[in-house]
């Protein structure tokens, strides 16, 4: 036929499929089923392929077993293959609601469908599909499970009608979601016939990804399933529009109110018989007024509040029972006043429960109370620490028997309150939430420290467990947190935070941090340009990053981009891959040299230094610098490297310190930026800098973006085709200028530069330390390029901050860490050790003592001097 479909499906090979039909579906597939698949085959040939597999109706009755499904809906019918899967997987009083505009199809099916037994469960729908789902939705039919099989193109029209349509929990299959594998290729390389669809898939898809109202899980069955788990109960969604907080204060003011009409008729009746019984009914009346005080004055924030909330509460409620019972007890009307009372005083406890019954009728207390709390609501500390319950009459509820906090972590947002506070009624329903998924360690530990992204390995957690803290990960599927994201995270109550570059760090950040309690942040990253270091110290917080860890790896990709560059790698697989090598030929990608040449470095800081060691060692390449400061160590290194060259026969290596940073540009082939992002170095390379660059340079810059003038370098590569550039950061991330990424002379990479498993479980690790650190009091590292004894997995790291940017800020205790090899190995060791020791004992500073092996030795002042001198005798020794 002139429209074939492929028949592997995303598998790569015919006989891997056949391999996992024979092995696991064949055998249990129903002897109806099969039938129905031969007669599919004889009416429509190659279109059965349209039918879904064997294995993936497997899958889908499985679930509907799991589930417990009794209400299904069903788009697209076929010849009804997937439709007598359903019907035999539900129990006899489950029901299927069909749709499919083919009917003929479909009777081709049916016949199977009634020798099975299970055409009762059916109900067909001869309609088109958009139509007959607006008719449901009208109709407000619900159900449990919904699967889609029909027009590609409508499948986001039909996303929107089957969410109104699915309960809460309810699963919504869509098939085809992969398209044979086509989705993931380019379109020259598909069908004509197939691209319409592939194109709308792909639409789709990235739909699915960013709708906050459901999990997915996208399963490489056939030519792919996507499952999608409904959060959103229809009815919060719609509270949400009309501030369901507001609606919870209006029923409790209702019922608050009555409590004081009902309390005023009964104290003027008691007043007027003049008993004993007044003046306790009077009393009464004033806890009441207490009670109501103490709401109102402590806010839910003090224990002394709740406890006192409590028992005045209590006592009320105790004298008013004693009062009408016994004065009143023959008369009706005032043993319905009792009734009343007591009745209103307990429905304006639980109000929100009663809101959620009337939300939710599958809401219970006990099997379906996580329903509820995965309709994207926050989700609140319930214990403390102990598992205390604090449950302060009308305004708390006591939820620890009812749900696992553990588990509602995976359900919603946590908004922790103060571990000594009770849970309000007005907290628990204060605002509708996008599903967030946190996962959380030690929920017993006394400091909370979050994490607003994921990060490498598990070293970082288990330090921070194993110095107390509760460890949150938020796992929102957002890669840029908004500053709103991050103040529901921190919540009302947080010791510290580990955020990411991408994060706008900043006033608001800081207040609501510092409200919450915090003392730390730490960037998992060395530059801190993201963070308002200034709204930091107004707020006493401590500001961390993580430098030392990632120097050998930045530099290592910087060269990488260098070398890529320069031999045009990215260019040529680019040209392999798209078919068009014909042969060697003598012109094909002819690319630059690096041994010999100049390599120019701007920014001769820790990276940029290892980078030019890098490309002297390794290429034998000439170096130029320029740095505000000298850099010693480097014209070292060049020097001695020279002279090895040369006392072997070779052409000795040579370094300059340029005057300006226009002179490295005008005489260096390869040139890698390093500088530090401010003021002074935004736009440094801008169109008048890059014009003084030779016409065949390479330019790379794994630095910060705005460091380059994004747009005029477009420009410079358009005009001259030689030039080259290799980019692992971006002025306005994750976005590139226009006519960059069509740029064949750009290599272009994801800020990838510290994206070695080492260096990222080690700037985590960095990361966590400095946040802890604070949280303990510890004093800070002296030395943040020297994190060894942070990173050694075999032994506990130092208790100290390896590297706070605001310490001097914050009047932060430093310590000087004193390495033993500096002072074994030259005549003057001992003078200088004495002079800092004696400098330390000035300053009052801690000092740690390092063996060769890196073992910490933590001392007193007034005997480290003893301590050390010993130890460089017996190295001499």
């Amino acid at each position: 036929m002139a429209n074939e479909i492929p028949t592997k499906g995303i598998l790569k090979t015919e006989a891997l499929k056949h391999y996992i039909l024979e092995t696991s579906a064949y055998p249990r597939e129903h002897e109806l089923l099969k039938e129905l698949r031969k007669a599919t085959v004889q009416k429509y040939g190659n279109l059965s392929e349209m039918e879904v597999p064997v294995d993936e109706g497997l899958l889908l009755s499985m679930l509907l077993k799991i589930t417990n499904a009794k209400n299904t809906l069903e788009l697209g019918v076929f010849t009804g293959y997937s439709l007598l899967s359903t019907a035999l997987a539900l129990p006899d009083d489950g029901r299927i609601t069909a749709i499919d505009i083919d009917k003929e199809a479909y009777e081709v099916g049916l016949e199977f469908i009634k020798k099975a037994g299970v055409d009762h469960k059916i109900n067909f729908i001869h309609s088109d599909g958009i139509k007959a789902l607006d008719q449901l939705v009208k109709d407000k039919k619900e159900f449990d499970f919904a699967f889609a099989d029909a027009d590609k193109s409508n499948y986001v029209n039909f996303h929107e009608r089957l969410l109104k349509l699915v309960k809460v929990g309810g699963i919504i299959a869509f098939d085809n979601t992969l398209w044979f594998g086509f989705v993931a290729e380019d379109e020259e390389g598909v069908p004509e016939h197939m691209r319409e669809y592939r194109k709308a898939l792909i639409e789709f898809n990235k739909k699915l990804a960013l709708d906050t109202r459901i999990e997915v899980s996208q399963i490489s069955i056939g030519d792919g399933v996507t499952l999608c788990r409904r959060l959103f109960h229809r009815v919060f969604y719609i509270l949400n529009w009309i501030q369901i907080q507001f609606f919870i204060h209006f029923i409790s003011w209702i019922f608050g109110y009555m409590r004081v009409v009902l309390n005023c008729v009964a104290f003027a009746v008691c007043f007027s018989n003049k008993t004993l019984f007044s003046l306790l009914y009077f009393f009464s009346f004033c806890c009441d007024a207490v009670d109501g005080w103490c709401a109102r004055r402590f806010n839910q924030v003090s224990t002394f509040g709740a406890v006192l909330d409590m028992v005045t509460d209590r006592v009320s409620t105790a004298c008013l029972l004693v009062v009408l019972s016994q004065v009143y007890r023959p008369s009706l009307v005032f043993l319905s006043l009792l009734a009343l009372d007591i009745a209103s005083h307990w429905l304006q406890m639980y109000s929100v429960w009663l809101l959620s019954f009337v939300a939710g009728r599958s809401c219970h207390f006990n099997s379906d109370i996580t329903t509820l709390f995965s309709t994207g609501f926050d989700i609140v500390g319930l214990v403390d620490e102990t598992d205390r319950q604090y449950h302060s009459g009308e305004n708390s509820f006591r939820l620890s028997r009812i749900m696992d906090t553990s588990a509602l972590s995976r359900y919603g947002k946590p908004k922790v309150l103060s571990f000594q506070t009770p849970l309000h009624r007005n907290t628990l329903f204060s605002a509708m939430a996008k599903p967030v998924s946190i996962e959380v360690y030690n929920p017993n530990g006394k400091y909370r420290v979050v994490s607003t992204k994921p990060m490498p390995g598990t070293r970082w957690i288990n330090l921070l467990v194993d110095q107390g803290c509760r460890v949150e990960i938020c796992h929102l599927k957002k890669t840029i947190l908004s500053v709103e994201d991050i103040i529901n995270l921190i919540g009302n109550r947080c010791d510290g935070v580990i955020g990411q570059l991408t994060e706008d760090w900043g006033e608001t950040l800081f207040s609501a941090l510092s409200k919450a309690g915090g003392k730390a942040f730490s960037n998992m990253a060395v530059g801190y340009n993201n963070v308002d270091v200034e709204a930091a110290n107004k707020y006493g917080i401590a500001v961390g990053n993580t430098p030392g860890v990632l120097t050998e790896t930045t530099a290592e990709l910087a060269a990488s981009l260098s070398l890529a560059a320069a031999r045009r790698i990215v260019e040529a697989d680019g040209f392999m891959r798209a078919g068009l090598y014909e042969g060697w030929l003598p012109h094909l990608f002819v690319g630059n040299l690096l041994k010999g040449q100049t390599v120019g470095v701007i920014g001769a800081g820790r990276i940029g230094s290892a980078y030019a060691r890098m490309m002297v060692e390794g290429f034998k390449m000439n170096l130029i610098y320029f740095d505000l400061y000298q850099s010693t160590r480097l014209e070292k290194f060049v020097t001695a490297y020279g002279q090895f060259l040369k006392a072997n026969g070779e052409q000795p290596v040579t370094w300059k310190r340029a005057s300006s940073m226009e002179e490295v540009l005008r005489e260096a082939d390869l040139i890698s930026l390093h500088p530090v992002l401010d003021k002074t170095t935004y736009h440094l390379v801008n169109k008048e800098r890059l014009a003084m660059m030779k016409k065949e340079a390479i330019l790379v810059n794994c630095s910060r973006g705005p460091v380059i003038d994004e747009e005029a370098l477009v420009n410079h590569l358009r005009e001259n085709p030689m030039f080259r550039v290799g980019l692992d950061v971006f002025e306005e991330e994750p976005f590139m200028k226009p006519g960059l990424a069509d740029m064949k002379n750009a290599i272009v990479v994801p800020h990838i530069a510290s994206a070695s498993k080492w260096t990222r479980e080690g700037m985590a690790t960095l990361a966590a330390l400095n946040v802890v650190g604070r949280i303990k009091g510890y004093p800070i590292w002296s030395d943040p390029n020297r994190v060894d004894p942070f990173l050694n997995e075999n032994a506990s790291p130092p208790n100290a901050s390896p590297s706070i940017v605001n310490s001097k800020a914050l009047g932060n205790e430093l310590i000087v860490i004193i390495y033993l090899e500096r002072f074994c190995h030259s005549a003057s060791g001992s003078f200088r050790l004495i002079t800092l020791c004696r400098r330390i004992k000035r300053t009052k500073t801690r000092a740690i003592l390092l063996d060769y092996d890196g073992t910490s030795m933590p001392q007193g002042t007034s005997a480290i001097l003893c301590s050390l001198l010993a130890l460089k005798a017996e190295r001499e020794r």
